[in-house]
């Protein structure tokens, strides 16, 4: 597998171009099964179009076999604390178990950026298919990212 420093990974997914054209007003990330690795790396994309204007929300299903629904969003935001640490709002919110079937299976991000311009960004199996390594990237299995502006 090739390692991948941040830039090539932004170029790679097809972010490159639409992290770098204006700063994020609001992102909304919503994945059910979201876990701090891959919120680690979410972070670390984002966090080149992202200032103290910026919001960041991110939604995530409880997992109540694992942990409790506090415990979940404590470890995510600590996951954020590179973004939270630079001033920019990151709102984690851990909807219960049993609303589930009212949660989006689709791993979904959207930007709406300083300019106005919206972007729909779904993720076929969310961001589970990069390894982190220190300062570089994998891509561990073939998938698919889809990207509209909407």
């Amino acid at each position: 597998r090739k390692k991948l420093n941040l830039e090539q990974l932004r170029q790679k997914l097809g972010l490159e171009a639409i992290l770098t054209r204006s700063k994020i007003k609001q992102a909304t990330y919503s994945d059910r099964y979201l876990q701090a690795s891959e919120a680690k790396i979410l972070a670390n994309l984002l966090k080149i179009s992202c200032d103290s204007h910026s919001q960041l929300n991110i939604l995530v299903l409880e997992n109540s076999r694992e942990q409790s629904a506090s415990a979940r969003k404590k470890e995510l935001e600590s996951a954020f604390s590179n973004l939270t640490n630079s001033g920019i709002l990151c709102q984690v919110k851990v909807q219960p178990k049993q609303n589930r079937k009212h949660f989006e299976h689709a791993r979904i991000l959207e930007i709406t950026t300083e300019n106005k311009t919206k972007y729909k960004i779904i993720f076929d199996c969310g961001l589970d298919f990069i390894q982190a390594d220190k300062a570089t990237y994998s891509i561990t299995k073939v998938t698919y990212i889809a990207i509209v502006e909407v």
